[in-house]
């Protein structure tokens, strides 16, 4: 994984770092297939052809009592060796370069350095409430059934959210070892290309998976630093939920109902009640105005409010 700050430009978008990073495993993927494992496949055959060292040999028993099988289980062990030491210090450098977005708990004995900049840009959006038929019929007939129908309800309302969410963040820093798995399981042992006629059947040199000690551990240390220091942002998003009820306000129904008499009203709305309605919005208009800075900065994330204050605004 890319950990090189000057390289990275921090705060960016979710989608640029995963463009960043994805480049960059690939790359790294393609250094270790070429440089390392073609590169000794190449090297083996020239030298040890030379030796009179017989790589077509199809006899599979032949070929286990021969000086070549020797010669290939410790060159597998070497490139096993490699592979290990790169693994372990690239899982290390990403913990670390986590870390630096975090605050450490110095009652527990951390200490670590602490970057002055955000790692990701996150956006405070708002979700527009369901239109379609389909969820409106789901909805009346849940409410036909007898259920309380609460969480349909809310999930059929305009809210504040936050785009890419916290959890496709939290994501996108574990999946970080998805790709460190895939990469280093790509990389199969030397003796089923220098062997061919023995139709040997290619392995893992070095086989990881989610169970590995090495990643059980370090995706535990990511979800662990990641989950306490996301209470800022979580906090920052409840502010601005409290107002999600402007959001569903129906302008025009609001104005006829305040202003316009009704047909079936013969009655206008008293003017205590139209004053007070004015008041009440333009209190909401000013603490959405004053609930926090356009950009706010928190240890992992950068939070965007301008545009959203914005709306609310409006």
């Amino acid at each position: 994984m890319n950990t090189n700050n000057a390289q990275l430009k921090l705060p960016r978008e979710l989608k640029d770092l995963e463009k960043i990073q994805n480049s960059h495993h690939s790359a790294v993927s393609q250094n270790m297939m070429v440089q390392w494992r073609d590169f000794l496949i190449g090297e083996i055959q020239d030298k040890l052809r030379k030796n009179n060292h017989n790589f077509f040999e199809a006899s599979n028993e032949a070929y286990e009592k021969s000086m070549l099988k020797r010669i290939i289980s410790r060159f597998d062990y070497i490139l096993n060796t490699y592979l290990r030491d790169f693994v372990r210090t690239s899982i290390n450098d990403y913990v670390e370069f986590i870390k630096l977005f975090t605050i450490p708990k110095y009652q527990n004995g951390e200490l670590w350095p602490i970057n002055s900049e955000p790692m990701i840009v996150i956006h405070l959006s708002i979700q527009k409430k369901s239109k379609s038929k389909k969820a409106d019929k789901k909805a009346v007939k849940e409410k036909k059934e007898g259920e309380s129908g609460e969480e349909e309800e809310d999930e059929d309302k305009t809210k504040v959210i936050y785009k890419p969410s916290i959890e496709e963040c939290k994501y996108f820093v574990l999946n970080s070892m998805d790709m460190i798995i895939k990469s280093t399981n790509m990389i199969n042992d030397l003796e089923s290309d220098l062997m061919p006629f023995l139709q040997k059947t290619g392995s893992a040199n070095f086989h990881i998976d989610q169970e590995f000690p090495w990643i059980k551990d370090a995706t535990a240390n990511l979800l662990r630093l990641i989950s306490e220091n996301i209470q800022g942002p979580n906090d920052l998003l409840a502010a601005y939920s409290k107002y999600d009820y402007i959001l569903n306000v129906d302008r025009k129904e609001l104005i006829d109902n305040l202003f316009k008499t009704g047909e079936k009203k013969n009655e206008k709305v008293p003017l205590e009640q139209i004053r007070d309605e004015i008041i009440h919005y333009d209190k909401a208009y000013y603490e959405i105005m004053t609930l926090s800075e356009e950009d706010v900065n928190f240890r992992i994330f950068r939070v965007i409010a301008k545009k959203l204050k914005q709306e609310l605004g409006d």
